[in-house]
């Protein structure tokens, strides 16, 4: 199995696959999270709004654009749907970061993580997983 990109998703897909009976090999043109990865201040979140409650930026987001892709589909159909969207979009983000969270304890990955919106720095995030997929 070849893994393109040793960034968050690369290096995320080699630590999943390392326990697999699969020869896995990851190769990147750069460092470790040297591109896309790391070019975001030194931190990412999983939930960028806000860490308790409701996400709302998604559903209006949403309406917007559906609305004006679809004006003749009656707005309460597309408010349900932008919500639902929404609420997806919410459930895989709090799995993410408890899957991040449990990684990250479970590996000893050494950096700042705040349980509530899963902020984490990338480079740190990608080079613990990467040191455990190697092992």
């Amino acid at each position: 199995m070849v893994v393109i990109g040793a960034g968050l998703t690369g290096t995320a897909a080699a630590y999943r696959l390392k326990d697999t009976r699969l020869s896995v090999v990851l190769l990147d043109q750069g460092d470790p999270a040297g591109e896309a990865s790391g070019r975001n201040g030194g931190n990412f979140e999983l939930l960028p709004e806000n860490s308790v409650g409701i996400y709302e930026g998604l559903a209006p987001g949403r309406f917007t654009f559906m609305h004006r892709r679809y004006p003749k589909v009656p707005v309460e159909v597309l408010q349900a749907l932008s919500e639902r969207q929404a609420s997806l979009v919410l459930g895989l983000a709090l799995r993410n970061r408890d899957l991040l969270k449990d990684t990250i304890l479970r590996e000893g990955i050494s950096g700042r993580f705040i349980p509530g919106d899963g902020t984490y720095h990338p480079f740190k995030y990608v080079c613990g997983q990467l040191r455990s997929a190697l092992r």
